[in-house]
């Protein structure tokens, strides 16, 4: 592994770095890993393959029994690549909370907490690297899809590269968000269930297979009002804009939503800290 020494520093400054060494540590060494199982990522690609292939049947099926050539603003080649991106995000997921369960529930928590460069960056930077790895491959799958099924959609550079970045934010976001999740096994004997009503719900509401510019009204409000739309629909949204007009309130809402969680997961791990001490972990 990538070797990480001291803080380099002082205060606050140089423990930051040192993190970030850290994180940068286990990224590469677990983008290794990805590049040495490229097998398995390229089966999740093929399952992703055949997914999108389905739901292009059915939405060209839903655009010939409107008759129309627009719904809700999307043309057909625009919900297709809508799919592509909303799906790339969603089938790179990564369940680290699996680990996180079974480190608590087995005691290895314990030992894991005083290895050098802290549990949490050990953890993200193994997520950022699997995460970017599959998100990759999803959209090259899904692309080359899209453009043998419907062709190509006018994209600005400009809206992409936002898109893109809106992208990463939601994927630090989903991180923190799944990071809490997984810590809830001090509490709670198995979180897999609430990672599944997780994962669940930020699908549903998040616009995954329709975009929320096709919800009812009232439903559409709700999901707009939570992260997940602003995680998934947004930037797949902002990618098919002719302009920047939604950016800033993406972008507000996924900051609020990262402070917020954040801010919650935080005080949970400090809380988690202090019963693995006096519990004699």
């Amino acid at each position: 592994m990538t070797s990480v020494r001291g803080h380099g520093g002082r205060g606050v400054v140089g423990i930051a770095a040192y993190r970030m060494r850290v994180i940068q540590a286990y990224f590469v060494v677990h983008l290794r890993d990805q590049m040495a199982y490229l097998g398995e990522v390229a089966l999740g690609g093929i399952i992703l393959a055949v997914f999108l292939f389905v739901l292009t049947q059915l939405w060209q099926a839903t655009f010939r029994f409107q008759g129309a050539d627009t719904l809700g603003g999307y043309t057909l080649a625009q919900v297709i690549w809508y799919l592509v991106l909303t799906e790339a995000f969603i089938t790179s997921r990564v369940a680290f909370a699996r680990k996180i369960d079974t480190d608590v529930r087995t005691g290895d928590l314990a030992y894991a907490l005083v290895r050098p460069g802290g549990y949490v960056s050990a953890h993200f930077g193994a997520y950022l690297a699997e995460r970017l790895v599959r998100f990759a491959f999803a959209l090259l799958v899904g692309g080359v899809l899209a453009l043998l099924s419907v062709g190509p959609v006018p994209v600005g550079p400009v809206p992409l590269l936002v898109g893109l970045a809106a992208s990463l934010v939601a994927m630090l976001l989903d991180f923190v968000m799944v990071l809490g999740i997984g810590l809830g096994a001090f509490w709670i004997e198995d979180t897999s269930s609430i990672y599944l009503i997780y994962t669940r719900v930020s699908m549903i509401l998040g616009g995954l297979l329709i975009p929320i510019d096709l919800f009812p009204d009232t439903v559409g409000a709700i999901a707009r009002a939570l992260p997940f739309a602003a995680m998934i629909h947004g930037p797949a949204r902002l990618v098919l804009s002719s302009g920047l007009a939604d950016v800033s309130g993406l972008f507000t809402m996924l900051g609020g939503s990262l402070a917020l969680a954040g801010g919650l997961v935080w005080w949970e791990y400090g809380v988690a800290r202090r019963r693995v001490t006096a519990q004699g972990g």
